[in-house]
């Protein structure tokens, strides 16, 4: 029994030492993408101004939506069966998948391209009223067969647990790209069409790079092993997580899309403003799921569910705890990180706190949705991105009519909040796991403190806006991070927090 437990205790540590290396790594990445996107919009806001900076949102969302379709599911179908016969070494039916997925996103993608294409007018015209918005509209269809293949490669890294090469592919090499091609429009004065067009040569260098990485990792070690996939059960994965991801997406997307009926340009610009700043709030979620996902499909493979629950605990109080610090830093000086984008932007202070608030949420729950994915039930993940998507469709018209972008944000974060509340309890009755402990109490109140004393700081100082946003944010981290050592972190802190040192070291 205490052999049992022993060897449970090592893989326990193992497994979180392999999660702690690399969500570290991919938290950089995670920064840098969102620090990145975060000033490639500004550029463009600088750039337009908020009514063609709204053209600019509106047309990318219209090629969100449809590359969602060109997907078809298969970027985390390919993540979790990749991961889990990679765990058991069954190499023919990881190239096969990948093969497979190749052929077929190919297929997808082009027919999704040309029906674009060809409906952009109506789209644009009858939809949206705005005609100038189908020319942009057939600019991005040339990017979504190229992205989506792309798609297919940086999955299959992923699914192969190659962490670090697809963080230096997705989350510094396309957001660097992307924020040079920007920045060289920008200073040469030029226009939203040619931002457009930038975004379709961005796709293409990251399908050149991603397909060299895959090939040198991988393909090229199994070139003479013949590929081995169950199509049939690769479509019955990927079909409900298809439908799953489009009704998630809708969340974001259905609130602008009615904004695009009802409001004008700004409203859109100033919502999708609020909307990239929060996302900040949960990075730290996002930077766990990359390695998050692979490392649980292969517990789930192993059928380790003491495991699972334990890791699912502690990584969820780490996320829980960031989240805290990005959510207080952006209460505290909200108007100061819209007035980045330019002054017309200010007036969005209520919609960047609503939005935050809902990021939180999603955050504060960890993993849910993503263990709904990988414990095999993909259909009742699409139950609840179907309730959701429902809900804000019905909130949005209901709000957004009478209090524009501030009645999106509403139905965004009521959405969100509620979706993932489902999900825990969910777990709780089908895996008998949940992500809380009760030390969860720490960081909260270090996070109140420590904002507090920040509130204090901002009226005694009186300087550059910008300044104090800088100083500030560093001295909230530093009393935060005090606060909870002296609040005595647990073992499992101890053990993430020497694995961060030796990282740093």
């Amino acid at each position: 029994m205490n052999r049992s437990k022993a060897n449970h205790e090592e893989e326990y540590r193992n497994e979180l030492t392999g999660i702690s290396k690399g969500a570290g790594f991919t938290a950089l990445g995670f920064v840098f993408m969102l620090i990145a996107s975060f000033f490639t919009n500004a550029l463009i806001t600088r750039t337009l101004g908020a009514g063609q900076y709204g053209l600019y949102v509106l047309a990318t969302r219209v090629m969100d939506i449809l590359q969602l379709v060109a997907i078809f599911g298969f970027g985390t179908t390919i993540v979790r069966n990749l991961s889990f016969f990679y765990a058991r070494d069954q190499q023919a039916k990881v190239k096969g998948i990948i093969v497979f997925s190749q052929k077929a996103i190919v297929v997808i993608s082009s027919a999704v391209a040309v029906i674009g294409f060809v409906t952009a007018e109506i789209v644009a015209v009858n939809l949206f009223d705005r005609p100038e918005l189908s020319s942009l509209i057939r600019i991005l269809m040339l990017a979504i067969p190229v992205a989506s293949v792309a798609t297919v490669y940086i999955s299959s890294l992923t699914g192969l647990k190659q962490i670090r090469v697809t963080v230096l592919l997705s989350n510094f090499f396309n957001p660097a790209l992307m924020l040079m091609f920007v920045s060289i429009i920008a200073f040469a004065g030029l226009n939203l069409e040619a931002i457009i067009w930038s975004i379709v040569l961005a796709a293409i260098c990251g399908l050149i790079v991603s397909r060299v990485l895959l090939s040198n990792i991988y393909l090229r070690k199994v070139r003479q092993l013949k590929p081995r996939v169950n199509k049939k059960e690769v479509w019955n994965y990927a079909t409900p997580l298809f439908f799953n991801q489009l009704f998630n997406k809708a969340i974001n997307l259905v609130p602008i899309f009615i904004m695009g009926l009802y409001q004008d340009n700004t409203q859109i610009g100033i919502f999708n403003v609020g909307f990239r700043i929060a996302l900040l709030v949960s990075f730290s979620l996002a930077a766990f799921h990359l390695i998050f996902a692979p490392v649980m499909s292969g517990l789930f493979a192993k059928n380790d569910r003491a495991m699972i629950g334990r890791l699912y605990k502690t990584i969820t109080k780490w996320i829980f705890s960031i989240s805290l610090v990005v959510l207080f830093i952006i209460i505290l000086y909200s108007k100061t990180l819209l007035g980045i984008f330019g002054p017309e932007f200010i007036t969005g202070g209520n919609i960047l706190l609503i939005l935050s608030a809902g990021e939180f949420v999603n955050a504060a729950v960890g993993q849910a949705g993503n263990l709904i994915i990988v414990s095999g039930r993909p259909r009742l993940a699409l139950v609840n991105s179907v309730a959701a998507s429902v809900l804000v469709i019905i909130l949005s018209l209901i709000l957004i009519p009478t209090y524009g972008a501030t009645g999106a944000a509403i139905a965004v974060a009521v959405s969100i909040s509620l979706i993932n509340i489902v999900r825990v309890i969910e777990l709780v009755f089908l895996e008998k796991i949940h992500p809380f402990k009760i030390n969860f109490f720490k960081p909260l109140l270090a996070a109140v403190i420590s904002g507090l004393l920040i509130f204090l700081f901002n009226s005694s100082l009186k300087t550059n806006a910008y300044l104090e946003l800088v100083l500030g944010s560093l001295l909230f981290i530093a009393i935060f991070v005090i606060i909870n050592l002296l609040l005595k972190p647990d073992a499992e802190d101890k053990f993430i927090i020497n694995r961060i040192l030796k990282f740093i070291r």
